[in-house]
């Protein structure tokens, strides 16, 4: 998962939620809001480069949270 910090429109308490109903998965918190993180240069390829290695993991397997590349 991917939290935005600033999020407006996502609130902290659905987003614990949705963490919980999805099994605790690896979520990295960018300090953005929900429209401003589209809006960062370069952002797109960190995402992808942290998304990269959890997609090719097996259901269930996670991997140690991190908050930075």
């Amino acid at each position: 998962m991917i939290e935005a910090v600033h999020d407006l429109f996502v609130d902290r308490e659905s987003m614990e939620a949705l963490w919980h109903a999805w099994g605790q998965p690896d979520i990295w918190r960018l300090q953005h809001g929900h429209a401003s993180k589209s809006l960062s240069l370069g952002l797109t390829g960190r995402v992808l480069r942290w998304l990269a290695p959890r997609l090719d993991a097996p259901a269930g397997q996670t991997m140690a949270c991190s908050n930075r590349l």
